[in-house]
């Protein structure tokens, strides 16, 4: 095995949402393990729980990186309590041990938004789709310390493209409730089909 993934989360996301969001990405990720990082104990991998350090990109960064100092594979890929991941995400096979891979097939909906919840908007590049070298992503954090945007912009990524999207859902609950998208939306999405019958899967 030469993968693990890092999940991470704060705990703020509706229990059943999340359970729901576990779910599937169990279904998805074939027989990579699993390294939950959170703030609550949960029964999702192997957990490590930090306490209610609250919600913030530094502690976002700080999750990220207690995850990938506990795991021993040369890669990591992460995965975030509000986001859906096809298979081809974690079936990807990155080469380069001293590289992150930014995925740009990621769409959002934002289920409980009237005007929007019907919809998938495509975003691009995100957080929630990522991978890389476990030991340079640990070098990377550490320089960056708190600043995220200091970790985004260190060094240029390889940009990856998959077929099938990877689905980032806003409940507002998360750290960011609103984010930057194409303003042309689609009802439906090659895979995970019509994003109104998602919504009902996911949060009714």
């Amino acid at each position: 095995m030469n993968n693990t993934i890092i999940y991470y989360t704060s705990n703020r996301e509706d229990e059943v949402f999340e359970k729901k969001i576990q779910n599937r990405l169990l279904k998805s990720k074939g027989n990579i393990p699993i390294i939950s990082v959170s703030q609550k104990p949960i029964d999702f991998g192997w957990n490590i729980c930090v306490g209610d350090i609250g919600l913030s990109d530094e502690n976002v960064y700080k999750q990220m990186l207690i995850g990938c100092m506990e795991a021993s594979t040369p890669f990591v890929t992460f995965a975030e309590a509000d986001t859906l991941y096809p298979p081809e995400y974690f079936q990807y096979q990155p080469k380069d041990i001293n590289k992150r891979y930014w995925f740009e097939n990621v769409w959002v909906m934002y289920p409980y938004s009237p005007d929007l919840q019907n919809s998938f908007y495509f975003k691009g590049r995100s957080d929630c789709g990522h991978m890389a070298g476990r030991e340079y992503v640990i070098k990377l954090l550490k320089e960056a310390g708190s600043s995220g945007m200091k970790y985004k912009g260190k060094y240029r990524p390889i940009r990856v493209d998959i077929d099938i999207p990877i689905i980032n859902i806003k409940t507002g609950n998360g750290m960011r409730p609103k984010t930057q998208t194409a303003k042309v939306p689609v009802s439906s999405l090659s895979y995970w089909g019509k994003a109104s019958d998602l919504r009902k899967e996911l949060c009714a």
